[in-house]
C-alpha cells in the first residue's frame, strides 16, 4: 500500500513539473509524500518499540509533523521542504537509534541482524543520516549553482540507491522468516496430530 501511494505521488510530481508546469502544486505533492512516509515509518516503529513513553510520543508526532508541513508550505515561497525534511531526518535518527538500543538490550533467541526489522531500520537510518547534513547545507545554497546541483544529485542518488538495495535485502529476510514460520506451524500441527492419534490408540 505504501509503495502504491509513493508511486502515484511520483507520477503526479513528474506531471506537475514537466507537463503542467505547476511547480507550486509539485511542492505540495512533495509535502504530502513526506507526510505519508513519516506516518508510515512512525507506525511501524510504534508497533515494534516496547517503551510506553516512546509509543505515546509516536502518534502525536505524526499530527505535529503534518501541521508543520502545512505551515511550512503556507509561509515559505514554493520550494523544497527543507525544514520538514530536516525534522524528519532528526526524528528518525533518534527513534531508530533508540529502537536499536532497546532491541539489543532484550534477550532474544534469534540474532537481531537476521531479522527484517534490523535491515529496514539500517536502510532508513542510512537514508536519514546521509541526507541530514545535505538538507541542512542545501537550505542556504541556491540550486542555480550547477556544480552544487550536480553534487547534490550524486549524493542524494547514492544514498537513495543504497537505501533501496538494503530494503530489497530486508524483504528477502522477511520472506525467509515467513517460510520458517510456516514450517514451524506445519511441524507443530503434525506433532499435535500424531499426539492425538497416539492418545486414541
Amino acid at each position: 500500500m505504501y509503495s502504491f501511494f509513493i508511486f502515484v505521488l511520483i507520477i503526479l510530481a513528474v506531471y506537475f513539473v514537466y507537463f503542467a508546469k505547476q511547480k507550486p502544486t509539485y511542492y505540495l505533492v512533495a509535502r504530502i509524500d513526506i507526510i505519508i512516509e513519516f506516518a508510515f515509518l512512525t507506525l511501524i516503529f510504534f508497533l515494534k518499540i516496547k517503551s510506553l513513553l516512546v509509543r505515546a510520543i509516536c502518534i502525536p508526532s505524526i499530527i505535529a509533523f503534518a501541521l508543520l508541513c502545512i505551515y511550512d508550505f503556507q509561509i515559505t515561497p514554493p520550494s523544497i521542504a527543507y525544514l520538514p525534511l530536516l525534522v524528519e531526518c532528526l526524528f528518525f535518527i533518534v527513534l531508530i537509534t533508540y529502537f536499536f538500543i532497546e532491541t539489543i538490550n532484550n534477550d532474544e533467541d534469534e540474532l537481531f541482524s537476521s531479522k527484517f526489522m534490523f535491515w529496514l531500520s539500517v536502510a532508513f537510518f542510512i537514508n536519514f543520516s546521509g541526507n541530514f547534513s545535505l538538507f541542512l547545507y542545501s537550505e542556504s545554497i541556491s540550486f542555480k549553482d550547477e556544480s552544487y546541483k550536480f553534487n547534490f544529485t550524486i549524493i542524494y542518488s547514492t544514498v537513495t540507491i543504497l537505501k533501496n538495495l538494503i530494503l530489497c535485502y530486508a524483504i528477502s529476510k522477511r520472506e525467509t522468516q515467513e517460510i520458517k514460520f510456516e514450517k514451524s506451524e506445519n511441524l507443530h500441527s503434525t506433532v499435535k496430530e500424531q499426539t492425538f492419534k497416539s492418545t486414541l490408540n
